[in-house]
Formats: structure tokens, sequence, C-alpha cells
């Protein structure tokens, strides 16, 4: 997209993609950009393409600004749309519709959202939060934490494996490390009992002070995005070491192990899935009969093959 003298290239993938970033770091523009080049601006032109490499046309391209209002039913603009781009501000009043998740979650459109707090009911990928800067002559989108998840890896001693998953993720260690501790898919916390879940990993982290000093983490990154800034948080203030494992999900880690051989990608996701969770649970399920997510096969149970990278960094 171009902009008098200013050209943005922006790449992404996957339904839901986050430009963020502080004041003054041309989201403003970026917005404001595609406004004029919805308005045929004449100095404003580009090109825009979907995930599969087809152009998105013009008229298929909706921004969604802070003072945008609404002319028709905003359920019947998300659902009648099929392959369209939304590029969504953050004080825009549909992300503050009660049921603005599952109308999203229910379309088969592109959403980019420019917002400083990835929202909490979005199912975003941690390598699909992004910040823009300028590069030479572009204006390009970086990633915040990292390209792919695997890039967030980091194992040492490992003593006590605290997952995001209670179910079939958390028994996988149980069986694969019996040597190490494993936390509980449930834990008391200021007398209530939590389960696992992304909202909670941190509060676990931090109810270990005192009590565990080698951890290791293991969470789907696919849809963590909106709690890893405050996951960081609670590991830099952590007294002892922390480690990490943080996969796409834990289904399309088995699948990527020799017995399936199927690697899943955010182009796979394009805008037919809210994650790469969510498209992973699914092909597994037709490759593995009767797999629920509380619960391993236990075919998977004794086959060995599936302690790929970067569980074989466990010691």
């Amino acid at each position: 997209m171009s902009n008098k003298g200013d050209k943005f290239t922006i790449e992404t993938l996957g339904k839901y993609n986050i430009i963020s970033g502080n004041s003054s770091t041309y989201k403003t523009y970026l917005v404001k950009t595609f406004m004029k080049y919805k308005k045929r601006v004449s100095y404003v032109s580009g090109k825009i393409k979907d995930d599969l490499g087809s152009e998105i046309p013009r008229e298929k391209i909706h921004v969604l600004h802070n003072d945008y209002e609404f002319d028709q039913d905003y359920h019947l603009l998300f659902s009648a749309n099929h392959g369209n781009l939304f590029i969504i501000d953050e004080q825009c009043t549909i992300l503050h519709a009660p049921d603005v998740g599952s109308v999203f979650s229910s379309s088969d459109n592109y959403f980019i959202i420019i917002t400083r707090e990835v929202m909490r009911w979005l199912p975003v990928s941690v390598d699909s939060i992004y910040r823009l800067e300028s590069y030479k002559s572009d204006i390009i989108n970086v990633p915040m934490y990292c390209k792919k998840n695997i890039d967030l890896v980091s194992i040492g001693n490992v003593e006590y494996i605290l997952t995001e998953d209670s179910g079939a993720g958390r028994k996988f260690f149980q069986n694969f490390f019996p040597a190490k501790t494993v936390a509980s898919g449930k834990t008391i916390i200021d007398g209530k009992l939590i389960q696992n879940d992304n909202a909670q990993l941190h509060k676990k982290l931090e109810a270990l002070w005192g009590k565990q000093r080698n951890v290791l983490l293991v969470f789907d990154a696919a849809a963590y995005g909106a709690y890893y800034p405050i996951l960081l948080n609670a590991i830099k203030y952590f007294p002892g070491q922390v480690s990490i494992i943080s996969w796409d999900s834990f289904e399309c880690y088995l699948l990527q192990c020799p017995r399936f051989g199927i690697k899943l990608t955010k182009k796979d996701v394009n805008c037919s899935y809210a994650s790469l969770e969510i498209l992973g649970t699914k092909t597994f399920h037709s490759k593995v009969a009767g797999y629920n997510k509380k619960s391993i096969p236990s075919s998977i149970k004794e086959d060995k093959t599936f302690i790929q990278y970067p569980l074989t960094l466990i010691k």
C-alpha cells in the first residue's frame, strides 16, 4: 500500500492478526491509508492478497475505524461476506459488542485489528502480534515476540512441568516423563480451585514461588497471544529457572511426528478456522478415531517416536 512517498509492506497469515504498539508507531497512519484506498484517493494505491495468493478486491476490504457507524446489522456484515478483509481500529464499537467473539468466529473473513492490548476473547497466536517499523523506504510489520511460536522454546534444567492444558497434553507428559513432576490439572489458589487454562498459567507459576525452582511451562501458542505478555511478567520475577515449550498446539505437535508427518501452518488456517489449534484438533480427530482432549490414545502412549524436538531437549 503506497501513500505519497510512504509504502506499507504488511505480511500476515491466518484469520486474526494484531498490529500493536504505543502512540506514534504508524498505526493510525495505516488505518487512514486504508481509508483513502477505499475512497480511491488518487495518490494511494495498493495490492492486497489473501493467504492463498488471490487478490482481495477493494470492495471486499472494510475499514472499521474508531468513528465507524454501522448502517446495517453487524451480524449480517460479517456473515454475508466471505474471504473479505476487515481492518478494525481499537475504539470501534464492534469490539465492545457482547457477542463479538462468536460473530468473528463464525465468519470466514480475515481480521487485522489495531490495538495496544490484545482482547482476551480473541484466539490470536503469539506469532500473529506485530508492531510497525520504518525500514529503509518501507513501513513493515515486525513480530512483537517471535516469527514462529517454536522460536520461543528455551529449555534448561527441568524438574517440574506445568502445562496450560489440563487434559491430553498434561497426561502426555506424565506418560513420557515419569521422572519429572507434572502439575495437577487443578490447583487451589487463594482458597479457590483453579483449572488449567490460558488465563491461569501465569497465576499457577506465581503460586510455585518458594516451592519449585526448575519449572517447564508448556502452552498452545496458537491461541495464547492475549496472555503471553502477562506470562512474561510472571517469568521475569520468578525466583528460579523457567523453561518454555510453546508449540502451536499439542495436536499440531503430534501431527508433525513421523507417524503422521503432517505440518500444519497458518497458511492452512487462512480465514476458515479461528486458530491453528482448532484446525490441528480437527485434523487429528480425522487421523485418530475417538480422540478427545481429555486423554491420550493408548497407541500414542506406547509410541516413543512422539518424543521429537523440542521434547528431546528435556533432561
